[in-house]
C-alpha cells in the first residue's frame, strides 16, 4: 500500500516559501517575503510619478498618512496671487494654493483626512508647507500667518 501525499495547499506552499533559502557564494540565506509596494498615503510611497518634477514638499500627518505637494515656492508668484485676490475668504486662498500644488492622488488622500480628533490636519499642513517653501534658512520661519 502507497502513502499518498497529503494535498499541497496555497497556505503549504506560503509557509515553505516564507521558509526557502537560497544558496549564494556557497552560503545559505534566507529569501525573505516579497513587501507589497507602499499605497499613496503610506510613508515610502513614491510620489514623483504624479508630479513633472522630484523636488516635492512631503508632508506625514499625526496619524501617520504622507502626502506630496510641489513646493510653495514652485506655485506661489504675483500672476497667482492676482488671480486669487478676489476669492472671498483666506480659507479659499489656501484651499486654492493646495489645489494648484496638489496632484488628483494626493487630492485624494487629503480627501482621506480624519478631522475628529484634536487639531486640524490641513492647517499644520498648509503652515507647514508654506513656511518650509519660503524660508531662508539660518532661523527664518519664512512666510507664516500674519507675516
Amino acid at each position: 500500500m502507497t502513502k499518498k501525499s497529503p494535498p499541497t495547499t496555497r497556505a503549504t506552499m506560503e509557509a515553505v516559501a516564507a521558509n526557502a533559502t537560497v544558496e549564494l557564494n556557497g552560503e545559505a540565506a534566507a529569501l525573505e517575503p516579497e513587501k507589497p509596494e507602499p499605497k499613496p498615503g503610506e510613508a515610502g510611497y513614491d510620489w514623483s510619478t504624479h508630479y513633472d518634477t522630484d523636488d516635492l514638499y512631503i508632508h506625514t500627518f499625526a496619524d501617520g498618512k504622507v502626502v506630496a505637494l510641489k513646493p510653495f515656492s514652485a506655485i506661489y508668484s504675483k500672476t497667482w496671487l492676482y488671480k486669487v485676490k478676489d476669492l472671498p475668504t483666506v480659507a479659499d486662498v489656501e484651499f486654492a494654493a493646495i489645489d494648484r500644488a496638489a496632484c488628483p492622488t494626493a487630492k485624494e488622500v487629503l480627501l482621506s483626512l480624519d478631522d475628529s480628533g484634536d487639531g486640524d490636519p490641513i492647517e499644520e499642513l498648509f503652515e507647514a508647507w508654506t513656511s518650509a517653501g519660503t524660508s531662508r534658512g539660518n532661523g527664518d520661519k519664512g512666510l507664516t500667518p500674519g507675516n
